[in-house]
């Protein structure tokens, strides 16, 4: 991920403003390889036979592995156009030149090829990352429509209402909103209500939400910032929009733990030490339930066996918590990869067991001093907009 333009990749109101003066240039294939009248469908042309289509071919070879010289060679052309589309996603957002559109189905055929379950015999040697990629790109690029030439685009100064999948009526933010809008820190979000305020996914942004189910840092920088724990699940930070814990049952480990205060006997911040307990230890009485687990601790416990680091990610306490020196004032803040170390039994008030596990920070990332000044003054005059909506 780290050829990922860093301007989609660091959080919210990182994206390019949208422009229709913008919109007539695709960002460059890279090498000039596309050409003729129609160089992006022959980009894409071209990939598929000469790059995908080899791959493919070569998987049925069990002499042939991701580290053989040939494999490495093609995927020398295959990581630039993955690169490529990328860029286009975060330069264009859902509304894309007319000649890229039209070479969509070509696209497509490709970017099947590489993850979907129908070639899946042809697929050994393609990465897992290869596979999430280009599954990413393939939901953008089913949702993108053609940019008008001029004229305002729709929705970019006004506010639109419309019913989302679910059916529930969604209150959308115009796309130049400066705090609500693509470069706004609330960019992903839209709103279910205002009284009481409740926040959803902007539904026209699907295309554009990134999965969490990734190891690492997921290409973010120690310190990228988010309003609100949906704003981390759009850009891929975090997957669950409510639990502490982001998981995939079927991956074993957790992909990132959400930190959000701590309480006394508990939990406990140190900073490059955490001792996190599950959510609703402090408050268990039933003995019963009390050595259970849960498919989340089950994956922190995963996690401490296979020593993949978790995205620690550190939200704003609310008034029955007590913070650590480490909280943001406000919002989420990603805090750097932690190894879970250890898990143990303690005791709550109501002698009632539970687990605490042990996360301990990995080291040569940005120190934790420096992540105190995040959000910054900026980010937390912003967020104080939020509220005014739009």
């Amino acid at each position: 991920m780290a050829s990922l333009d860093p301007k989609f990749i660091l959080g919210p109101g990182a994206l390019h403003h949208l422009n229709t003066s913008r919109l007539n240039a695709c960002p460059q294939i890279p090498g000039g390889v596309g050409q003729g009248r129609d160089p992006i469908g022959s980009y894409f042309t071209l990939t598929n036979t000469q790059t995908i289509d080899r791959l493919g071919a070569l998987s049925r070879s069990r002499n042939m592995t991701q580290e053989t010289t040939s494999v490495l060679n093609m995927k020398k052309k295959l990581r630039p156009y993955l690169d490529y589309l990328q860029r286009c996603q975060a330069y264009y957002g859902l509304l894309v030149p007319q000649d890229f559109y039209d070479a969509r189905e070509t696209l497509f055929r490709g970017l099947r090829k590489i993850f979907h379950q129908e070639f899946v015999t042809k697929q050994r040697l393609f990465t897992n990352q290869e596979k999430r990629r280009a599954k990413n790109i393939y939901n953008w690029a089913q949702g993108v429509a053609v940019a008008p030439e001029q004229g305002e685009i729709p929705g970019e100064t006004t506010a639109l209402v419309t019913t989302n999948s679910s059916g529930r009526s969604e209150d959308q933010p115009p796309s130049r909103h400066p705090i609500w809008g693509i470069d706004g820190i609330m960019y992903g979000l839209a709103l279910l209500s205002r009284t009481p305020t409740r926040y959803c996914l902007d539904s026209r942004y699907k295309g554009l939400k990134r999965s969490a189910d990734v190891y690492g840092d997921n290409g973010f920088e120690v310190g990228a910032w988010f309003p609100y724990q949906k704003s981390a699940v759009f850009f891929g930070a975090h997957g669950d929009q409510m639990a502490g814990i982001g998981f995939k049952k079927s991956m074993g480990s957790a992909f990132s733990v959400v930190v959000s205060g701590t309480y006394e006997k508990v939990d406990k911040d140190e900073g490059n030490i955490i001792f996190y307990s599950a959510p609703g230890s402090m408050d268990k009485k039933d003995f019963s339930e009390c050595n259970k687990t849960t498919p989340a601790t089950d994956a922190l416990f995963e996690s401490s066996k296979s020593k993949k680091p978790v995205r620690v990610l550190r939200k704003a306490i609310k008034s029955e918590s007590r913070g650590s020196i480490w909280t943001p004032k406000e919002g989420l803040r990603y805090d750097g990869l932690y190894r879970v170390n250890t898990c143990r039994i303690e005791f709550n008030d109501h002698q009632c067991p539970f687990f605490q596990f042990e996360l301990e920070r990995l080291e040569n990332q940005k120190p934790l001093g420096e992540l105190c000044r995040i959000p910054t003054t900026q980010q937390l005059k912003d967020y104080r907009k939020i509220a005014e909506f739009f």
